[in-house]
């Protein structure tokens, strides 16, 4: 796995956690503050930074990631680490969904290849763009709707 930029990592990763965060745990009912988000995120940015320099696998790498994560926000939300887990789980899933979706769109439309993606930080941020706005707009939707999956903030009760 190749590095990164340190503002790959500030300008593609903060953005990115924060909404991970805000829509996998609102969908469980955990409203999080979002300086606690933004302590969060930084934080798996700098990691990010670090992990990407190391020869280590793609998956490794995002597993590493997704219990950093969990276990980040279980502590500093003071939420319990199985509730964390799902939530985190659920936003990533949610996010790698989006960005499958958006970035095949994004290369027919530009040229752009792959490989651009994997040697250009500059068009990586650019193809974030959709990424992040379509992210955004569903988190703004299931904020503004009051989506709800399942209510772990009252004792794990379905809501329906």
């Amino acid at each position: 796995m190749h590095s990164i930029p340190w503002y790959l990592a500030v300008l593609i990763s903060i953005p990115q956690t924060i909404l991970i965060i805000k829509l996998g745990f609102g969908l469980f009912n955990f409203r999080i503050a979002f300086l606690k988000c933004l302590i969060v995120s930084l934080i798996i940015a700098v990691i990010c930074f670090f992990l990407r320099k190391f020869n280590i696998s793609f998956v490794l790498n995002t597993l590493i990631l997704l219990i950093t994560l969990t276990t980040l926000a279980s502590l500093i939300y003071d939420i319990k680490l199985r509730y964390s887990f799902v939530a985190v789980l659920l936003g990533v899933m949610i996010s790698g969904v989006i960005e499958n979706i958006c970035l095949p769109i994004f290369l027919a439309y530009t040229g752009y290849s792959m490989n651009d993606l994997m040697i250009s930080a500059w068009v990586n941020i650019v193809a974030f763009i959709p990424v992040f706005l379509v992210t955004l707009l569903i988190y703004w939707l299931s904020w503004r709707y009051k989506v709800v999956l399942f209510d772990f903030e009252n004792r794990g009760e379905y809501c329906g």
